[in-house]
């Protein structure tokens, strides 16, 4: 609890300095604090791309930023196919953190499958894993994996 204090208190009180840097910066913040502080004179948003248009039409340029920023975390992309990464950047809704935790947990669930590249079904057990994750109650922050796995 200590270390979220401090975190919080970063945020709420240390900021300031950032300001006298003449210069645009992009700043992540815990969501629990954006939703519940306000921040004067700070343009401080939620961010996430946008896969589609109103009218339904792809938005290549932010999927394709997306996939971007997956094919530069992933050293070797021999190991996941491109099938995954599309199906990761549609079920993200465009929010990077969530784009992030769908290859993670897509990861560790190829080691359950034993295979040697990351596919589209482990991408569905992350997807799954994630639904029933925001369907319950959190128990545990630690849970990230202590769901059961069909095999």
């Amino acid at each position: 609890m200590e270390e979220k204090e401090n975190i919080d208190s970063f945020y709420l009180k240390e900021l300031k300095h950032l300001d006298s840097l003449n210069m645009v910066k992009i700043i992540t913040m815990p969501i629990h604090l954006r939703r519940t502080q306000t921040f004067n004179s700070k343009d401080v948003r939620e961010f996430a791309l946008k896969l589609n248009d109103f009218g339904g039409n792809a938005n290549q340029n932010d999927i394709s930023l997306l996939r971007e920023v997956i094919e530069k975390r992933i050293t070797n992309l021999k190991l996941i196919t491109s099938d995954t990464i599309d199906k990761a950047i549609q079920y993200s809704g465009g929010n990077l953190r969530q784009l992030l935790r769908l290859i993670q947990l897509s990861a560790n669930e190829e080691d359950t499958f034993e295979g040697i590249k990351i596919e589209t079904q482990e991408i569905d057990y992350a997807i799954e894993f994630l639904q029933q994750e925001t369907s319950y109650p959190n128990t545990n922050s630690n849970s990230s994996l202590s769901f059961t796995k069909r095999v």
